[in-house]
């Protein structure tokens, strides 16, 4: 799958922009992100991008998380602070 033409994302300039893939429910999906943007915005746009529904800001339900390998990425870290390179793997996980 070519990553740069197929991949969702905000209207950013072509600098900012970090290509990743990611799966949820087992299907993998090409987007991009802007490398100001933060996890927890970055799990919002893929949520709804998808049409997903979103219950963290809720009490109940089952939350979401978005990992690298095994590691639960913090919502207020930005995509630019983190260790992700172009074409790295991100997961959406679904936790009670």
């Amino acid at each position: 799958m070519k990553l740069k033409q197929t991949a969702k994302g905000p209207q950013v300039p072509m600098e900012e922009r970090l290509y990743v893939f990611v799966e949820v429910e087992g299907s993998r999906n090409p987007f991009y992100f802007s490398k100001t943007w933060t996890f927890g915005k970055c799990l919002d746009f893929v949520l709804e991008t998808l049409g997903l529904r979103n219950e963290n800001n809720k009490m109940t339900g089952k939350k979401n998380v978005i990992c690298f390998g095994e590691e639960t990425l913090e919502f207020h870290e930005t995509v630019g602070e983190s260790s992700l390179k172009q074409g790295d793997q991100l997961n959406v996980r679904f936790i009670d």
